[in-house]
């Protein structure tokens, strides 16, 4: 029989009374669920040193009603995904785990101006990051994230709205030169690829190059007034390989700007290069001078032909125009206007070989008169050629039988 006595040794029977009571007060303590933050915000940076860092913030929940937790008192339960409907998780919540515990995260207020909850994560590897494992930050990728409050008591609100990080790096800056070449009208673009985060990786995307006579508020976006925008598709480019791009169908004679961009496959652009200046080189040279010559042909019609010029001189394909014109009489041909009762005409022509033959059927002539013709070639800088001689020939005629004479 087990026996006891008070701890100061009395053994009396008055020591030994004991009282035992009954409450009917129920003990249970109401607890109001909290409600989960209202607002997320996050962010991303990188640096030249290939550290990539996004935080994830989020405004603290709320507690109240019965037995509420004081907002210092409240810890957060945290998702990251990369699928907007958190179906694949690398950070995956539940810190309380089962049984729960009270090991879900209290981070300081230390974003927003000390206003914002939240938690920040870190790569140094953002490129091979989630390759042989589900974590760690990739570049170009967007991931999103959601929290719930978890009051003093683990009760827990329901999932906040999602939030989202962008972990974007645009390529680097690539250095722009320009050069004129020695054809005319033709500047030569050179640069070195950047890579596809900044300068890491095969860059696979586009260049883009604007250019004008005058500096404008260049654009990826949009091409400025008068300004040019060429767009140059590449793939796999290794960083630092030499690339350039010929621009042709310039004026010559003038100052041309050129800036440029690199864009990768999402598209993160670069930022914006060096602008870099070159005079195109003046067409100066004309056509040489053509031998015309006039060939009466079938009625009311003269055939003219005569061996093409060149584009500068003699050498190099024609492209641009021959211009006729013609009269009754020998009038003070002109390249610039029509002279009186003359006719003008006009031949575009491309790619020319220098004395390759040329022909033209001029109609609708007076049938018997005679007509004086003359010719010019003219290239794709408006140079004109001298003009050449005066040929003529009668306007072929119409055989009028009533008006012959027979004898016998």
């Amino acid at each position: 029989m087990d026996t006891w006595m008070l701890a100061n040794g009395d053994d009396s029977a008055a020591a030994k009374q004991l009282r035992i009571y009954k409450s009917y007060l129920s003990l249970a303590q109401p607890n109001t669920t909290p409600a989960a933050p209202g607002t997320l915000s996050g962010s991303f940076s990188f640096n030249s040193g290939s550290v990539s860092v996004a935080s994830f913030t989020w405004a603290a929940g709320t507690d109240s009603g019965a037995g509420a937790t004081v907002e210092n008192g409240l810890t957060y339960d945290l998702q990251i995904s990369t699928t907007s409907n958190f179906s694949k998780l690398m950070f995956p919540g539940q810190m309380g785990a089962s049984p729960r515990m009270g090991s879900y995260l209290k981070p300081p207020k230390i974003f927003n101006s000390n206003t914002y909850h939240g938690v920040v994560l870190r790569s140094t590897d953002p490129w091979n990051a989630q390759t042989t494992a589900s974590y760690g930050l990739r570049t170009d990728t967007t991931y999103y994230y959601r929290v719930k409050t978890v009051d003093s008591a683990l009760a827990d609100s329901n999932w906040s709205g999602g939030g989202s990080v962008f972990t974007g790096v645009g390529p680097s800056t690539s250095t722009l030169a320009a050069a004129s070449t020695v054809t005319d009208g033709e500047v030569l673009l050179t640069w070195n690829s950047a890579g596809d985060d900044g300068m890491n990786g095969n860059v696979t995307g586009t260049y883009r190059i604007q250019y004008a006579t005058y500096t404008p508020t260049w654009s990826t976006s949009t091409t400025p007034t008068n300004a040019t925008t060429v767009t140059v598709a590449t793939t796999t480019q290794v960083p630092g390989s030499a690339q350039s791009k010929l621009i042709t169908g310039l004026t010559g004679g003038l100052t041309y700007y050129f800036v440029l961009w690199t864009g990768d496959e999402v598209p993160n652009w670069s930022t914006i290069s060096n602008t870099t200046s070159a005079v195109t080189l003046a067409d100066l040279l004309v056509p040489s001078t053509s031998t015309l010559a006039a060939t009466s042909g079938n009625p009311e019609e003269v055939t003219l032909t005569w061996y093409s010029a060149g584009d500068d001189g003699g050498s190099g394909n024609l492209t641009g125009n021959y211009r006729i014109q013609y009269a009754t009489y020998a009038v003070t041909w002109s390249t610039s206007s029509t002279p009186t009762n003359a006719t003008t005409v006009t031949i575009a022509t491309t790619t020319q070989v220098p004395g390759s033959a040329q022909s033209r059927t001029i109609t609708s002539l007076l049938s018997g008169v005679t007509y004086y013709f003359v010719l010019w070639s003219q290239d794709e800088s408006n140079n004109w050629s001298g003009i050449s001689n005066t040929t003529s020939a009668v306007g072929g005629y119409w055989f009028d039988p009533t008006k012959s004479r027979w004898t016998d």
